[in-house]
């Protein structure tokens, strides 16, 4: 009962509306490899996730794979404030930013933004991968003149999941022994940093 509680909160529908497609989708999207239970409180991160395996469900491939897009960038950005770019013992300022890139890293394209990360080692060849992935399924979609939408509902899964452990991955959330939780440390002194 208390899981018919929390499918009806999740896709906003009483009960009675649900259909076996729309069930079987969230099954889909819904695995060991993207479920957890307890996750960092970050709505700028958690909503576009929800909302890219929602529309998943309800069949809107491509805006799920829009959403899982603007996952990927959150991430990036996340990334980028928590390890903190330094000189001089120094983190740098918005300005100095601005300055070496010629914009602020919120606002230089996704592709650029991967490149500096794995630069800074601070993804790894296989995460750098994952983002190229999205990004590249993202940008098909994205320009719908020349896409081709017969491999919708497989890239959207694809997106989501591969968003989904990017996620898991960086936020390196973790339910230890006696039900401690275990979370990335630069992820814990950034969220003290933004007073959360």
């Amino acid at each position: 009962a208390q899981w018919i509680l929390w499918l009806e909160d999740f896709f906003g529908l009483p009960k009675a509306s649900f259909t076996s497609d729309l069930l079987d989708r969230f099954c889909e999207a819904n695995t060991k490899q993207t479920f957890m239970n307890v996750v960092p409180s970050i709505e700028k991160l958690l909503k576009p996730l929800k909302d890219s395996c929602r529309s998943y469900c309800f069949g809107l491939y491509s805006a799920s794979i829009a959403l899982s897009g603007v996952v990927l960038d959150s991430l990036q950005i996340l990334l980028w404030e928590m390890q903190g770019l330094k000189i001089k013992n120094a983190e740098l300022t918005k300005k100095q930013t601005e300055i070496i890139f010629g914009k602020s890293f919120e606002r230089i394209e996704s592709a650029r933004r991967i490149q500096i990360l794995h630069t800074f080692s601070w993804i790894t060849d296989s995460q750098k991968d994952d983002f190229e992935r999205i990004r590249n399924i993202r940008n098909r979609y994205i320009h719908p003149w020349r896409a081709s939408f017969k491999n919708e509902k497989t890239e959207s899964l694809e997106c989501y999941r591969i968003a989904f452990r990017l996620f898991r991955e960086i936020t390196a959330v973790k339910i230890k022994d006696a039900g401690s939780i275990e979370v990335n440390p630069l992820l814990i002194k950034w969220m003290n940093k933004q007073k959360w």
